[in-house]
């Protein structure tokens, strides 16, 4: 009997529809990546960031809609978003690979040193903010970890050995959802990665990380 009522029950309700599912995962994530943004914002500043966990707590939600394209929205450039404060610079590709030449960058079609855009670079160690206006993606890396404590499995990936986190995008939200991909790094750092296109090519862009970090 108590299994027949475990079957039964509420299975008169209709799952949620599509943009209910888009407004909730959105919702769910937003806050996230607001709580992120000023966890590495302070990290950088103060020089010990820490990234907590990145577990949205939606994986049920996770098969949204992955038609992303990176004409339908596009990540606004570092320039706007400067990461470091009074310790960022502005510098150019070459400038950056002489600064910091162990600094993991990608060698991609969608994101290679030929076609990176607007650069930020700190001046208190090796972090940097690279834009690839031609993908739409933007990279950042900064000293962190990253704790998969509590993190759905589904999110979890391995790349050269390391450990990601790789969340899909829901561009047609409100606001928009970008893709996004953390990489925790050997050196104590974490990169990331965003963009409002499929998650699997910001996996793509990770595996050609140069040197390999």
């Amino acid at each position: 009997m108590t299994d027949d009522l475990l079957i039964s029950f509420r299975s008169e309700v209709p799952p949620p529809k599509e943009a209910t599912a888009k407004r909730i995962y959105a919702r769910a994530t937003s806050g996230h990546r607001r709580a992120l943004t000023r966890r590495l914002t302070v990290g950088v500043a103060v020089g010990v960031a820490a990234l907590a966990t990145i577990g949205f707590g939606v994986s049920a939600l996770l098969q949204g809609p992955r038609s992303e394209t990176p004409d339908a929205v596009s990540v606004p450039p570092p320039s706007a978003t400067n990461l470091f404060g009074p310790h960022g610079k502005q510098v150019t590709m070459s400038q950056l690979l002489a600064d910091d030449p162990s600094l993991p960058l990608p060698d991609s079609p969608l994101a290679n040193a030929g076609n990176a855009g607007t650069i930020w670079e700190s001046t208190t160690g090796p972090s940097a903010t690279v834009y690839y206006p031609s993908s739409g993606i933007e990279l950042d890396i900064v000293r962190g970890t990253i704790d998969t404590t509590g993190t759905p499995q589904s999110t979890i990936q391995a790349i050269d050995g390391l450990t990601a986190l790789v969340y899909p995008g829901v561009p047609s939200a409100s606001p928009p959802v970008p893709a996004q991909l953390f990489l925790g790094l050997a050196s104590g750092h974490v990169l990331q990665l965003k963009a409002f296109r499929p998650a699997a090519d910001l996996v793509a862009v990770a595996e050609t990380l140069t040197p390999k970090p």
